[in-house]
């Protein structure tokens, strides 16, 4: 009011700081909601008040389903919700599982879902992180040893579960010694009668999370063991490590049924033996970033960009760790031929620069 054109322009250019914060506020500071803690917050499907893994439980569940999109900003704000037709399991409406607000439950809610991940609001009540040993979970190592400190370790395990009831899925988390490791990889084996599974890995520093359902909807009877093929990728260390072993324990361990319960179960500890001494490759977090591979997935070759100074020798491993392909590759961009090889999961190895070890995962369609 009583300002020419020029002067509302500067002025709203002397305010694109406060523009911004209300907008990635999602608006709240202009529009007050009176909900409390049925609000939806983006990724928060259980209404807990805190976004997690588990939260992709629901999405998984309510895959395909459909509503009112959201007319509000994507962030961390709350918003009303515009229930939809459809309830989850458990007794959640699925509209909180309409994660990037489009109005369509995809994948893609998944993804959006990781960038909310650890965000909590005033209505969490933070829970104990239980690492409770027991035998319901059994831990079965196939093979064995001297050393799990090396460049890279790559070793299988198999999960038994001790139970006989059919379950919708499971959700653990395994607890490692990141002042040993640069990071832990994880590929599953299919033990849904179908061979199809929804799988949702998350990795923080000394913490793996993993969900795997069945895209039945349903409980079924698992086919097989739970077959995890882990990968350990070890920091720089001393020479001489004081530890006889480090552990792999299982935490926060949960069945899942279809109808939404979901049973806690204790895990128990695998112990990965170490010589008296031994030198700890290093890898360097800047050499992993750096390197890429593509196209990833792939149907019959890679390529490999961003080694930089040197070449670097590769191995190929299935995820049960067998070695099916190894060389030398140049410096620069260069590519590997993987005509010959079985559609699945593969690793890639590459040792660079007199010890430092990068992992990538590689798909074969």
């Amino acid at each position: 009011k009583d300002s020419n054109h020029i002067q509302n322009v500067n002025y709203a250019i002397e305010q694109t700081d406060k523009l911004r914060e209300i907008y990635v506020n999602g608006l709240t500071t202009c529009l007050p909601l009176s909900c409390d803690c049925d609000c939806l917050w983006p990724g928060d499907t259980d209404l807990s008040g805190h976004v997690n893994y588990l939260d992709a439980i629901n999405i998984f569940r309510a895959l395909g389903y459909s509503g009112p999109s959201r007319m509000t900003p994507l962030a961390w704000s709350p918003s009303k919700v515009n229930r939809w037709v459809y309830e989850i399991p458990g007794g959640f409406n699925s509209a909180y599982a309409d994660v990037d607000g489009n109005g369509k439950i995809e994948e893609n809610d998944v993804n959006t879902l990781e960038a909310f991940l650890g965000r909590h609001n005033t209505c969490f009540s933070s829970s104990d992180d239980n690492c409770e040993t027991g035998d319901d979970l059994i831990w079965i190592r196939q093979n064995n040893k001297d050393s799990v400190i090396g460049r890279t370790s790559f070793f299988r395990i198999d999960l038994l579960i001790n139970s006989n009831e059919p379950i919708e899925g499971i959700s653990f988390e395994l607890d490692y010694d990141d002042s040993l490791y640069h990071n832990i990889e994880v590929s599953l084996n299919p033990v849904w009668p179908n061979g199809r599974s929804y799988d949702f890995e998350v990795d923080y520093p000394g913490r793996y999370k993993l969900i795997m359902l069945n895209t039945e909807g349903k409980d079924l009877q698992l086919e097989d063991p739970v077959i995890l093929t882990v990968t350990l990728l070890p920091k720089k260390a001393p020479s001489f490590y004081p530890k006889k072993y480090t552990s792999l324990n299982i935490c926060n361990a949960n069945l899942h049924y279809s109808n939404g319960d979901m049973r806690p179960v204790s895990g128990g500890e695998v112990k990965l033996w170490m010589p008296d001494s031994t030198v700890i490759s290093s890898s360097d977090d800047s050499i992993q970033d750096h390197v890429q591979l593509f196209p990833n997935p792939t149907d019959d070759y890679l390529e490999i960009e961003g080694l930089a100074d040197k070449g670097s020798e590769y191995q190929i491993n299935t995820i049960e760790g067998s070695v099916i392909g190894k060389g030398w590759i140049d410096k620069g961009r260069s590519r590997i031929d993987l005509s010959h090889v079985s559609p699945g999961l593969y690793f890639l190895l590459l040792r660079i620069d007199g010890g430092n070890a990068v992992v990538k995962k590689v798909i074969i369609h």
